[in-house]
């Protein structure tokens, strides 16, 4: 599947930021808060032109106001054993916690449109309680990558998973009306709606299974 270059959420627009845009943010932070990241990120871009989508920084902004920055989103590389890492340059502060919990959520459903990414990770500083409580919010769980903390920085590292795709429940409407259509024109709706129903439901849960097992394996490396 093409990666897109740009996603809207229900109030923000989220675009990839160009290489001449990424060294201009870049020299304008240079010294600031984010401004190593910044160069960090560029710097991955440029290396990986083609894959420029899974490096480079992506510009937050409200739809009301297109042309403002509210921050900057952005992932270490494509998924490494079905696990992309994002990363959040955006101030939190009380008033923007919405703000950033939206982006996180919209950056995730635009990674997890690639069948090969089952999960996220994000790393947070261990005293920036903000982004913790956020990416709690935005349905990230805390892990043990490595013993729970990073020896340098003292990172904590948050965890979600690709929702599941509910094969079952599509398997069990498809079931019934297949059943209802052929029992109507046989004459035998009841039987035949009842036998679809099995059928709907055991299809949903094989397909369910095989791709929990396909998502094990990518997580452990066997794929």
């Amino acid at each position: 599947m093409a990666l897109t270059e740009s996603f809207t959420t229900r109030r923000l627009s989220v675009s990839l930021l160009t290489e001449e845009a990424m060294r201009a943010l870049c020299a304008e932070n240079a010294g600031k808060t984010y401004g190593d990241a910044y160069e960090e990120i560029r710097a991955a871009a440029e290396a990986h032109p083609a894959e420029r989508a899974w490096y480079a920084a992506w510009q937050v902004c409200a739809k009301r106001e297109p042309d403002k920055a509210l921050g900057y989103l952005a992932c270490k590389g494509p998924a490494v054993n079905g696990v992309v890492e994002l990363r959040v340059c955006i101030p939190s502060g009380r008033e923007r916690d919405k703000t950033v919990s939206e982006a996180i959520r919209g950056m995730l459903q635009w990674a997890f449109r690639e069948k090969d990414v089952v999960a996220a990770e994000v790393c947070a500083d261990y005293y920036n309680d903000d982004l913790q409580e956020i990416l709690k919010r935005s349905g990230f769980k805390r892990y043990n990558k490595h013993g729970g903390l990073v020896e340098t920085g003292e990172l904590l590292w948050f965890r979600t998973q690709k929702p599941n795709p509910g094969y079952m429940g599509t398997g069990f409407i498809i079931g019934v009306i297949a059943g209802a259509i052929i029992g109507k024109l046989v004459g035998m709706s009841s039987f035949l709606t009842v036998i679809g129903l099995a059928i709907g439901v055991f299809t949903g849960v094989f397909m369910d299974n095989r791709e929990k097992r396909r998502r094990e394996k990518l997580l452990n490396g066997e794929a």
